[in-house]
């Protein structure tokens, strides 16, 4: 059999493997609410289903190589059928999903339900070609250099990860993405097909196990570091750094394909550096940059804070740590790899390591600890783990060396153990769950409207963005703050004219942060307002810290779920429309793509009356709004202002705001500084379909004024 037809099946198994990931996250999302807990949830249920597809090789290879053969490409046949069947049926689950209640186990479940049995076979791919080459007398892979293939398969895992953002998404329609996957699945079925006829024996006897003399360079490893235990242990802490890294970058940043791909990227370039030459050869070169880059991450963790300014840095920081930490672990794995014989095991210990470190990562640990402390925890294990490996492996002409690595990774324990041990004397209240990390830090600073003197006040962040902030003395309490004074958000309704002459409005507020909003209700008003996270709900309304909503003088209707459904539903039951609709959605880093669609904007201009406003609050760190704007004004034949509204005093934050309505916009307050929309770049619409956010990517905005 050639060995190109080999390398490329086991290249394209893997390219379709990894394609799938970012295609299914990107159908789930609209679904969840567009959170960064869905990829890292879909991640463990990636894992588990990995684990189930190493099982189903082990387990198959017991088998003659008829059964095997056979058994394997009806399965394949069988995928190919409900993979056709789920890119035809799939638009009619998007509103039955996201409604239970339990995100987390009903992503778990979609993943296992809409591509559980393409994605077994495919993680199958790579160890069942390996252990039918090594069953065939193969000449081109003899022995334990078999698992040198282990890299040409994660090679293409990583160029499948790197197409999807940046020439799938932006180009082709999640329907015209899941035929064509289809198509490339059947393809894929031929090659195995082939495969399978080339690699079969020619008399097919009963197979005998029998173990392999070790390798010379095998004998020098000391016994413990040839125990079976390891195989499962690496991997699955190499997956919960992966896991905890990217909660970690994710818990203040957009749930975008791309921020995923790049670590996961780091994840997969390690695997093919550490099945290698390279890795095994360096490794105690990997050993030491792994201890470098640890201490240096650690040290990072309890000396500064990750906002928005440093984003670009730390991302950059966070995938070299999960590629050195990665190598490290992986040039372990590959040097104490077991003869061919064992093959399948050791590929189902690598599996189940990490479907364990995934769960633990993305489903245990959101639910123990009220903050992201897995990530220092798993750079605790990490350099723990580094210090066994050293001190079991001890070569004696590497003593100093050795020493110097283990210190650096003392100190890495000791950086990480501070941030696990310290507590912020700010910080009053911390809650975490599936959409995110939240706390409320109580401050104080001197304002005007106390004399000058220091006022306490109490700051809601979720993540490490501030979603509102509130003073404790009930005479300051009533103080519109942050992005919302009348120069600014509240320009939505002090120049509307239903405000102005003291007609009841309908307001609607999609972002609920902690009502600051509310301030601006009155008697006869009714406020409706969205939050698909049950604990902001339950802290803006916690009158322990924050009275907006409690002291509101309109009626408050606070609608928990995610707010492209609710507003859906209220259309297709023909409710009252808004006066008033706010989308507070993008601060921080934050830009759920399913509220950022035609379809949304449509949605929301359907929700509007004739003389009604849409408000869109444009404050962003990374991500410049006004294209989105400007193109979706153009869409809805809407009329379209923005302003960047200054800080008025210590207590407001500079902000942009964009306002569309069906007449002439006439709301801009004098203190604002208006864009002009003929120097923002034009995009093309995304639509729920087809289009990416990442067109909105601008590291460094500058706004274009008037």
């Amino acid at each position: 059999m050639p060995v190109q037809l080999t390398l490329l099946a086991i290249f394209f198994g893997s390219f379709l493997l990894f394609g799938i990931q970012p295609m299914l996250g990107r159908t789930l999302l609209p679904s969840f609410g567009g959170t960064a807990s869905v990829w890292t949830v879909c991640l463990a249920a990636y894992q588990i289903l990995l684990l189930a597809g190493y099982g189903y090789a082990h387990f198959i290879s017991t088998k003659g190589a008829k059964t095997q053969r056979k058994m394997h490409i009806i399965l394949l046949a069988v995928s190919v059928i409900w993979t056709t069947i789920f890119a035809a049926t799939r638009i009619l689950f998007k509103h039955r999903l996201g409604n239970l209640g339990l995100p987390s186990l009903e992503v778990l479940l979609c993943v296992m339900i809409f591509a559980g049995l393409p994605y077994v076979l495919l993680s199958a791919n790579s160890t069942l070609i390996q252990s039918w080459l090594s069953k065939s007398g193969s000449k081109a892979f003899k022995g334990r250099e078999i698992y040198k293939l282990y890299a040409v398969s994660n090679v293409g895992s990583l160029l499948g990860l790197l197409i999807y953002p940046f020439l799938i998404e932006p180009f082709l329609s999640l329907s015209a993405q899941w035929y064509g996957f289809t198509a490339c699945l059947l393809v894929y079925t031929v090659f195995m097909g082939l495969i399978a006829k080339a690699t079969r024996p020619k008399q097919e006897t009963p197979e005998v196990i029998t173990e392999a003399a070790p390798l010379h360079h095998e004998a020098k490893l000391p016994t413990m570091l040839t125990k079976p235990w390891l195989w499962f242990v690496l991997p699955g802490i190499s997956t919960f750094l992966l896991n905890a890294v990217t909660t970690h970058l994710t818990n203040d940043i957009t749930p975008i394909p791309l921020l995923w791909v790049l670590l996961l990227a780091a994840f997969l370039l390690s695997y093919v550096v550490g099945f290698s030459n390279i890795g095994e050869k360096g490794l105690i070169g990997w050993t030491i940059m792994a201890a470098l880059v640890l201490t240096a991450s650690a040290f990072i963790g309890c000396t500064s804070q990750y906002i928005g300014d440093k984003f670009i840095a730390l991302l950059g920081a966070g995938v070299l740590l999960v590629f050195s930490g990665c190598t490290f672990l992986h040039s372990w794995l590959y040097r104490i790899r077991p003869e061919a014989s064992k093959l399948t095991l050791f590929y189902l210990g690598i599996a189940t390591g990490g479907a364990i470190g995934g769960s633990c990562a993305s489903l245990v640990a959101p639910m123990i600890f009220n903050d992201i402390l897995e990530y220092p925890v798993i750079m605790v294990v990490c350099a723990a783990l580094g210090i066994f490996l050293i001190k079991i492996w001890d070569h004696r002409e590497l003593g100093a060396i050795n020493m110097v690595i283990m210190l650096f990774f003392g100190a890495a324990i000791l950086f990480s153990g501070f941030q696990l041990i310290k507590r912020d004397v700010k910080t009053v209240l911390r809650m975490r769950n599936f959409y995110g990390s939240l706390n409320v830090e109580k401050n104080e600073a001197p304002i005007r409207e106390n004399g000058g003197r220091p006022a306490v006040y109490y700051e809601f962040k979720y993540g490490e963005t501030t979603h509102g902030m509130q003073f404790e003395d009930p005479e300051l309490a009533e103080l519109t703050t942050c992005y919302f004074s009348a120069i600014a958000g509240g320009a939505a309704f002090m120049a509307h004219p239903s405000y102005t002459n003291g007609t009841p409005m309908q307001v609607g507020i999609v972002g609920l942060g902690i009502g600051v909003l509310a301030n601006y209700g009155r008697e006869g008003d009714i406020y409706r307002m969205y939050d698909i996270n049950p604990q902001v709900v339950e802290i803006a309304c916690n009158t322990n810290y924050f009275t907006y909503i409690s002291n509101c003088k309109a009626k408050v209707e606070i609608v928990t779920c995610d707010a492209r459904k609710a507003l859906e539903a209220e259309r297709a039951n023909q409710e009252p429309k808004f006066d008033v609709l706010i989308v507070d959605v993008y601060s921080g880093d934050s830009l759920p793509a399913h509220i950022s669609t035609k379809e949304a904007y449509q949605l929301f201009k359907d929700r509007l009356k004739p003389d009604g406003t849409l408000a869109i609050h444009m404050t962003n760190w990374h991500f410049d709004i006004s294209p989105l704007c400007k193109v979706m004004a153009k869409e809805l034949n809407m009329n379209l202002r923005a302003i960047i509204a200054p800080a008025v005093n210590e207590y407001t934050a500079l902000s942009n705001w964009a306002f569309m309505r069906n007449d002439e916009v006439e709301l801009l307050p004098s203190a604002a500084r208006e864009y002009d929309f003929s120097k923002v770049r034009d995009i093309s619409p995304p639509s729920d379909e087809k289009g990416s956010i990442l067109t909105l990517i601008d590291y460094h905005f500058v706004p274009p004024l008037l």
